[in-house]
């Protein structure tokens, strides 16, 4: 009797000491940075015509986990975007690093890094370079 007691006595305080997720809790967007250091472009530029720009860019989970990692590119000013890249990412961080050429007329190209969680919320980080 004693010893049945004692399992489930223990098994109760394993059961209420778990971590629980509360559903009430704010729910914490992904952040997205990037690199900033010397040969990386991290902030809207002016470039060259057929001009090489490199890009790194460190993804963190927020609440959700995150399914894909996205690039997308629009030029002068479309509110449409071309899928660039698309990666399957099962980590709750991740880097990339991508080298653009721009194109060889003037205009606007706005890159868009970003990620998309598994409950299909989408969240970009945008990057306009002006090309001259």
């Amino acid at each position: 009797m004693a010893r049945s007691f004692l399992m489930v006595l223990l098994s109760a305080m394993v059961l209420f000491s778990c971590e629980q997720e509360d559903d009430n809790a704010p729910k914490r967007s992904p952040s997205i940075t990037y690199r900033t250091d010397s040969g990386y472009t991290f902030t809207d530029d002016t470039v060259g015509l057929a001009d090489t720009v490199r890009i790194g860019v460190t993804m963190q989970k927020g609440s959700d986990d995150i399914a894909a990692f996205l690039v997308r590119v629009a030029f002068d000013g479309e509110s449409a975007y071309e899928q660039r890249d698309s990666i399957v990412v099962g980590a709750e961080t991740f880097s990339f690093e991508k080298e653009i050429v721009t194109r060889n007329q003037a205009g606007s190209e706005k890159w868009m890094f970003g990620v998309q969680e598994v409950d299909g919320d989408a969240y970009f980080r945008p990057i306009t370079l002006t090309v001259q």
